[in-house]
């Protein structure tokens, strides 16, 4: 799913936190449409989607964390993913992402994702908003519509926290689609830690 508007109430343009070469917080835009949506205050945000309608879905984005020492917020998860200047929603959230069909995703559908009120003050925090731009039956699908520097920028077999797996050769087709078997298994990832984890299949 790709993002029109981003909005964060304290969101800032941090650097990634790597365990030696694994990065384990995902760096936020620093440039381009994500960037420029960021940190709008709310006021400015009523404003820049006061006309567009539709049905919202709310959730927590739980691997979302307070950074230290700083009134910011870190993403620790896989998804929403940030990466490629477009934002996608492929990882976790089972339930939620296939409640509609991939036709009804597009018709003027808005996810809103708050941060847990654990961590800080007690209340829940907006940490994003899009409007759904695009959406896809299968993870090929995605990776097929999507231009070779965002789909590797997202790539899950190269990043720790991407949320688009990659395909084999030949590109999957039909219910092949829907088969793990038929993507390339990452080698660490957050939803594969260790070589028993088949968590990564949920997804």
């Amino acid at each position: 799913m790709s993002q029109q508007v981003r909005s964060s109430k304290r969101a800032a343009s941090f650097g990634c936190h790597s365990t030696q070469d694994i990065q384990t917080v995902q760096p936020f835009p620093k440039a381009g449409l994500l960037a420029d949506n960021s940190n709008l205050a709310l006021g400015n945000l009523a404003d820049h989607i006061r006309k567009d309608r539709g049905r919202t879905y709310t959730y927590v984005v739980r691997s979302v964390k307070m950074k230290p020492n700083t009134l910011g917020f870190e993403q620790h998860g896989s998804a929403p993913n940030f990466q490629g200047n477009i934002l996608t929603l492929c990882t976790c959230k089972h339930q939620m992402r296939s409640r509609l069909t991939v036709d009804q995703w597009k018709e003027d559908v808005w996810i809103a994702g708050f941060t847990s009120r654990s961590i800080y003050k007690g209340h829940h925090w907006l940490f994003y908003l899009a409007k759904i731009e695009s959406a896809h039956d299968s993870h090929s699908d995605l990776w097929s519509s999507l231009e070779a520097a965002v789909r590797n920028a997202k790539a899950a077999d190269s990043h720790f926290l991407g949320d688009i797996f990659k395909p084999m050769s030949p590109t999957p087709s039909g219910k092949a689609r829907f088969s793990p078997s038929r993507y390339v298994m990452p080698t660490r990832h957050t939803h594969r830690k260790n070589r028993s984890d088949t968590g990564w299949r949920n997804d």
